[in-house]
């Protein structure tokens, strides 16, 4: 009898079982995002151990990026009034309240010499719900080569926005390669 309440209190969801009980994804965030953000993608590791370049954009328009290879260097632009837009539509759309503050596999015998590791910062203000209060949070998070591992939905969709090698209209393609000559 066990066995069946059991098996009846699991539900199929998207191809995945999940309990009756445990709630899927929450309702949209009861904060309001507004005002001024940040993000920011830094890299590490890689054979060089330096990561494959860094970028910071902010709701004033400013994207610095950083290339590690082959040298050092350090690039200050000015987005379009489109990227902008998207920037900071993606921005607030993100359900950061949602991630792991580390993506990082415990054992540490899975890091290898060649990975990259990725974190993610995430300043923003919102309005908090109970209060009506506008509040600056920061959120964090890393994990290794984004496309490796499972990540929450929406950081992989943010991370290939921005910072993607193989997306043509990513800040990455736009900007770092041109700082890197």
């Amino acid at each position: 009898m066990m066995i069946l309440a059991m098996l009846f209190a699991i539900s199929m969801e998207g191809g995945r079982a999940r309990a009756a009980n445990r709630p899927g994804m929450p309702p949209p965030a009861a904060t309001a995002v507004e005002g001024d953000w940040s993000i920011e993608i830094t890299t590490s590791g890689g054979i060089a151990g330096s990561g494959f370049g860094n970028m910071r954009a902010d709701s004033t328009g400013k994207l610095v990026v950083e290339a590690s290879i082959p040298n050092k260097t350090h690039c200050e632009y000015t987005m379009t009034p489109t990227e902008l837009a998207d920037v900071g539509a993606l921005v607030r759309s993100l359900r950061a309240d949602l991630w792991y503050s580390s993506y990082l596999p415990a054992d540490q015998r899975a890091w290898c010499c060649d990975m990259f590791f990725v974190e993610v910062q995430l300043q923003r203000q919102e309005r908090n719900a109970t209060t009506g209060a506008l509040e600056t949070v920061l959120y964090k998070t890393q994990f290794i080569n984004e496309q490796m591992l499972p990540i929450a939905r929406d950081l992989r969709s943010a991370v290939r926005q921005l910072w993607s090698s193989t997306d043509p209209e990513s800040l990455l393609n736009k900007y770092l390669l041109p700082c890197r000559q």
